[in-house]
Parts: C-alpha cells; sequence; structure tokens
C-alpha cells in the first residue's frame, strides 16, 4: 500500500469519525433550540439552566473544532501538499472557530449573571437564537466544504 493510500484510507476514518461527530452537534443544537422554544415565557427565567446547556455545547464544539484541525492536515497530508482550496477552507474555519468561541463563551456569561426582568430572558433568548443560527450556518456551510473537499481528494488518490 502506498503513502498516498495510506493517507486516503486514514482520511476516510477521520472523515467517518467527523461525520458522526457533525451530526452530534446537529442534535445538541437542535435539542437547545427545542429547549429554547419551550422556555420563550417571558417569566421562566431559565438563565442558569441555559448556561450549562450552553457549556456543554462549548464542549461538543471543541472536541468538533479540534477533529475539523486534524481533517484539515489529513487533506494536505494526503495530498502531499496544502492546495490552495485547503488553506483557504482552514483558515476561514479557524476565523469562525475563534469568533464562534468567544461568542458562546461571552453567551455563557451573560447566562451566569442572569437578569430578573422579563425583559432580561427576552433578550438573552433572542441573543441565544441568533447564536444558534450563527453556529447553524457556519456548520451547514463547514460540512459542503468538507464535503468538496474530501471527494475531491479522494478521486485525486485513487
Amino acid at each position: 500500500m502506498t503513502e498516498s493510500q495510506k493517507s486516503a484510507l486514514e482520511l476516510q476514518a477521520v472523515f467517518a469519525e467527523w461525520t458522526a461527530e457533525h451530526r452530534q452537534v446537529e442534535h445538541t443544537v437542535q435539542a437547545l433550540i427545542e429547549w429554547t422554544n419551550e422556555h420563550i415565557d417571558p417569566d421562566a427565567n431559565e438563565f442558569s439552566e441555559a448556561a450549562l446547556r450552553l457549556r456543554n455545547l462549548g464542549l461538543r464544539l471543541d472536541s468538533h473544532f479540534a477533529k475539523e484541525d486534524t481533517l484539515g492536515s489529513l487533506l494536505a497530508k494526503s495530498r502531499g501538499v496544502a492546495t490552495p482550496e485547503i488553506e483557504a477552507v482552514q483558515r476561514q474555519a479557524d476565523k469562525d472557530h475563534t469568533q464562534l468561541s468567544q461568542r458562546l463563551h461571552a453567551l455563557v456569561e451573560r447566562m451566569e449573571r442572569g437578569v430578573e426582568s422579563s425583559t432580561g430572558w427576552k433578550s438573552a433568548v433572542y441573543e441565544l437564537n441568533l447564536f444558534l443560527d450563527l453556529l447553524e450556518q457556519h456548520e451547514e456551510l463547514e460540512a459542503e466544504n468538507v464535503r468538496w473537499l474530501i471527494t475531491s481528494t479522494a478521486s485525486n488518490c485513487s
């Protein structure tokens, strides 16, 4: 087996792990959206529960983002070089991951501080939903890019 074939097999294994993890992230986000919709009532005041759920999402995202970094490195290795396409996707992913992580951290801090008025909870739910929309958009675009790069790489390694 050639080095390129070994890299392609390793890449496929990491891609399978990433795909499973991507589904878990989607499931976690969907569960958080459903929970938020159930607690939209301005009198709900669920700041501490929201903070806990967001911290759990953050842990899942940390793992997911690390897997994506590995995937990018393996894509470059399977080609023997980091192509401009791979580098562009990696740069954008790094930028997005940093922004998403910072925004999530700030949202967790806000939830931990809490606000006792109904406007505070309503505003917090609005912010949380904006963040979840942004995360979903990121994940959809990233999945599209990863699938394209994997397909492109696999056809070049054959």
